[in-house]
C-alpha cells in the first residue's frame, strides 16, 4: 500500500469541481438498481468461451435460454468505458452468436463488495498522472475513487483505488490495487 502525499490539483477549477461535487454531473451513470443496468460476474482467469476471437470475461444472466457474456476488453469511449456484449446459444458444433452490441460501462463492483459507479467524461480530479474514472462514495471522512485503467493479472481484472483526504491544495491518502467481481452495464451508446 503507498503512503503519503498521493498528488496535487493540475488546475485549480479541478478543486472547484471537486468541492462542489454536487454540483458535477456525470455524462453516464445511471442510478443502481436501474432496469438499463444489468451486472456480469468476473468469469474468472481460467478456461472460457470466445466469441469472435475475444474472450469472454464477464457472464451476465441469461435471456431466456440464451447466455450473455461481456467479450474482450473495456475501451475507452467518448461517453464512457466501452465493452461487447454478446448473446451466445449452445449448439451441438459449440457456441453460436445470436446478436452482439456495444454497451456503455456504468458500475464497477470491487471484490471488498464496494460499488463504484462512472465519473462521467467531463472534469475529474487527476492524481499521480490517473484519472478518477469511477467514484465509490466515501469511507469516513474521505472520499474513494477509482484512479486509471483496469489491469489484467493472475488474481483477474484489478483497478487502483484511492482512499483521499483532500487537505488545502492536494491530497493525502492511500491507494491500493483491488480485484474486481463484477461490472455493470447500460445502454448502447
Amino acid at each position: 500500500m503507498k503512503r503519503g502525499i498521493i498528488g496535487m490539483f493540475v488546475i485549480w477549477s479541478t478543486l472547484a469541481v471537486v468541492a462542489c461535487g454536487a454540483a458535477a454531473t456525470p455524462t453516464a451513470n445511471p442510478a443502481a438498481g436501474t432496469p438499463e443496468e444489468t451486472s456480469c460476474d468476473f468469469a474468472g482467469t481460467g478456461a472460457t468461451i470466445a466469441v469472435d476471437g475475444k474472450r469472454a470475461n464477464f457472464a451476465c444472466p441469461k435471456v431466456g435460454e440464451s447466455n450473455v457474456v461481456l467479450l474482450g476488453e473495456i475501451k475507452v469511449g467518448d461517453k464512457s468505458w466501452q465493452i461487447q456484449k454478446a448473446v451466445v446459444n449452445m449448439t451441438d458444433k459449440g457456441f453460436t452468436t445470436k446478436a452482439t452490441e456495444t454497451v456503455l460501462v456504468t458500475r464497477i463492483e470491487l471484490a471488498d463488495g464496494s460499488s463504484c459507479a462512472f465519473a462521467g467524461t467531463g472534469t475529474t480530479i487527476t492524481i499521480d498522472g490517473k484519472r478518477a474514472n469511477f467514484t465509490c462514495g466515501r469511507q469516513g471522512n474521505n472520499d474513494v475513487a477509482l484512479l486509471g485503467e483496469i489491469k489484467a493479472g493472475e488474481k483477474g481484472w484489478q483497478i487502483e483505488r484511492a482512499v483521499i483526504d483532500m487537505t488545502n491544495k492536494s491530497f493525502a491518502g492511500t491507494t491500493e490495487p483491488m480485484t474486481i467481481k463484477a461490472i455493470s452495464v447500460g445502454p448502447k451508446p
